[in-house]
């Protein structure tokens, strides 16, 4: 698995109480050569408020 595996699927947007539902999938890495941390089937519920942190966390790191 390398970072082209990356990925997210919205699956629900709840417009009345603001909460995106979807699963992921992220490696994340040790820059410094530490530990690989794989998230092969992650589940989130977020308030749309949260979601711009998600997705900053998703993409950027």
């Amino acid at each position: 698995m390398d970072s082209t595996d990356n990925w997210v699927e919205p699956l629900n947007l709840d417009t009345e109480e603001f909460i995106v539902s979807g699963t992921f999938q992220r490696t994340l890495f040790d820059p410094n050569g530490g530990d690989t941390l794989f998230i092969t089937d992650g589940c989130s519920d977020y308030n749309q408020f949260k979601l711009f942190e998600f997705i900053c966390f998703f993409c950027c790191n």
